[in-house]
């Protein structure tokens, strides 16, 4: 069964999305500090998330 462009890129959205959000939640309780800043690794791979998921609502 071949699987058409559209569903194909839906797919790799979906597993890109899930990826970095999972990424977000394991990184989560490690720190760093940055700008004198303590922030948690998660806010680094937490903000694609929204931009893959604007991209799945447009879809």
């Amino acid at each position: 069964m071949q699987l058409s462009k559209s569903v194909k890129l839906f797919i790799i959205l979906n597993a890109f999305f899930l990826s970095f959000l999972i990424l977000a939640e394991v990184t989560g309780s490690k720190l760093f500090v940055s700008f004198g800043f303590t922030l948690t690794m998660g806010v680094i791979p937490f903000p694609v998330t929204f931009i893959v998921t604007d991209l799945l609502n447009e879809y």
